[in-house]
Order: structure tokens, then sequence, then C-alpha cells
């Protein structure tokens, strides 16, 4: 991220082109994260490590 973002700003992951065929596997980061996809995604082991 850029300089001027805040070290604690949440990054949100969004809805792309293949709509809810899309998979995400394996997402880790050091900030919040914020899923926002629609329709509403199935989401397995958040906040785990």
């Amino acid at each position: 991220m850029p300089d001027g973002v805040p070290a604690d700003a949440e990054v949100a992951i969004t809805s792309g082109l293949e709509g809810p065929g899309e998979r995400i596997v394996g997402l880790h980061a050091n900030r919040p994260i914020a899923v926002e996809y629609r329709p509403t995604p199935y989401i397995e082991g958040r906040g785990s490590r």
C-alpha cells in the first residue's frame, strides 16, 4: 500500500469479473481484511492461522 495509507487500514477484497465462481485460497495479511463479495460467499477459517 502507498505510504499515505495508515498501517491499520482495512484491505477490501471485492468481487471480480468471474462473480460467484471465483475462488480465493490462502489469503493472509498484516492488516484487517474485509470480504465484499455479492452474492455473499462461503468463508471458512476467517481470523485463524
